[in-house]
């Protein structure tokens, strides 16, 4: 009679067992429903001995090799196999009983290439207007609607905007000014800052576009080594630097409008097309002879 009752605890413990890993089972296969992306073969169940652990995880990470087992309908049966990385998609893989979840946030190599502003220079008859917008953002959110990219350099002789990082395009304008004070010619201190901007090992870094103009010519500076002067009178940087340039050569013919007029029109149009500029903007005008005339 003992013997029996043993036989038959064992044989309960045997069921409750074998229901266990069918559970075990049930739940690995809704999981790879609700998450079609992840295959059976990354579905991990945590042993005890003879029972499982209702607390188990079905995508763990691997505590103890004796305690781990793999339920997949394909085995591997190289043992070296699970030391490689696998890829799926987005997922990474150190070894087929290791599951690392996604990153919630794309990871970034290298600087942002896309400068979220817009300033342009307008240069007709004798005056030079340069107009920059106001809005500041982080990502995809707004952080500043009235903020100040443009500034006055040389004793109010030459004006400066720059698109980009804020605090790489303020750096990059001190730098800048430093130069001009030294070489007092803006061409010269152009070349020497652009030169420094690309050789230095911190400065290289530095993520902006620079338009600097006085009453002779506007360059653009970028820290790649270029150096361009314009040829037409209209130069703009900035995610909407396109569509304002494009607009001011349209408008560039008319007899009419001034270039305080142009720079104001295509600032406009720039931020009715561009998600990244809006219309706060700022002024600068340079009278030949006068300097700096206006400061809006």
């Amino acid at each position: 009679r003992n013997y029996k009752t043993l036989k038959t605890a064992a044989f309960v413990r045997h069921v409750d067992h074998v229901m266990s890993l069918l559970r075990s089972l049930r739940t690995s296969l809704q999981h790879a429903h609700s998450a079609p992306h992840w295959r059976a073969s990354q579905y991990c169940r945590l042993y005890h001995n003879s029972q499982l652990s209702n607390h188990a995880s079905p995508l763990i990470h691997r505590s103890t090799p004796s305690t781990t087992k793999l339920l997949t309908s394909t085995t591997l049966s190289n043992a070296s196999q699970s030391r490689r990385m696998y890829h799926n998609g987005g997922y990474q893989f150190s070894s087929p009983y290791q599951f690392v979840h996604p990153l919630s946030y794309a990871q970034q190599h290298g600087p942002i290439e896309v400068h979220s502003t817009t300033i342009i220079c307008v240069r007709k008859d004798d005056e030079i207007v340069m107009c920059g917008d106001g809005q500041m953002t982080i990502g995809t959110v707004v952080a500043k609607p009235n903020g100040r990219k443009l500034r006055k350099l040389n004793n109010s002789k030459a004006i400066c905007g720059f698109a980009g990082a804020a605090a790489d395009g303020i750096a990059l304008v001190d730098l800048l000014e430093k130069k001009l004070s030294e070489r007092d010619e803006l061409r010269r201190a152009c070349v020497e800052t652009s030169r420094m901007w690309r050789t230095d090992k911190i400065l290289r870094h530095l993520n902006a576009i620079l338009i600097v103009a006085d009453e002779k010519a506007t360059y653009q500076l970028t820290g790649s080594g270029e150096l361009v002067e314009s040829d037409t009178g209209i130069m703009a940087i900035g995610s909407g630097g396109n569509f304002a340039e494009a607009a001011a050569r349209a408008l560039m013919d008319r007899d009419d409008l001034t270039a305080d007029d142009i720079a104001a029109k295509a600032m406009r149009i720039a931020g009715d097309m561009c998600i990244y500029t809006n219309h706060n903007t700022m002024k600068f005008k340079i009278k030949r002879g006068e300097g700096v005339v206006e400061d809006t």
